[in-house]
């Protein structure tokens, strides 16, 4: 039980790292993005993960993280990309915060 549970956190916690990556917050002279602020929690639910339940369970999240990373970006995609009906008109400020999330910054999470 606790394991898919930290399987869950874990993978919600990679798709909203994609979201607010785009974010940044400046921190005296320095510029960070937002992801940094949830980075701590990846490093601690694999530390726990791999301890607890081994590599290779613990790879099994990671890879299905990246996969659920994956599904988010294409439906961003698709979101982004389908046509608005003429009342909303927030379309161009939807597609710059996803959009920004869709391109460069997931790929760096996936493994090269």
């Amino acid at each position: 039980m606790i394991y898919i549970l930290l399987t869950g956190v874990f993978t919600a916690n990679l798709i909203i790292d994609i979201v607010i990556a785009s974010k940044t917050f400046e921190f005296f002279i320095f510029i960070f993005p937002c992801s940094i602020i949830i980075f701590p929690i990846f490093y601690i639910l694999d530390d726990i993960l791999s301890e607890i339940y081994g590599y290779k369970k613990t790879r099994r999240v990671i890879f299905l993280g990246f996969f659920m990373n994956l599904i988010a970006i294409v439906c961003f995609t698709i979101t982004i990309n389908m046509p608005s009906p003429q009342f909303f008109e927030h379309h161009k400020a939807y597609a710059i915060v996803l959009g920004s999330s869709t391109e460069s910054l997931p790929l760096i999470s996936f493994p090269i």
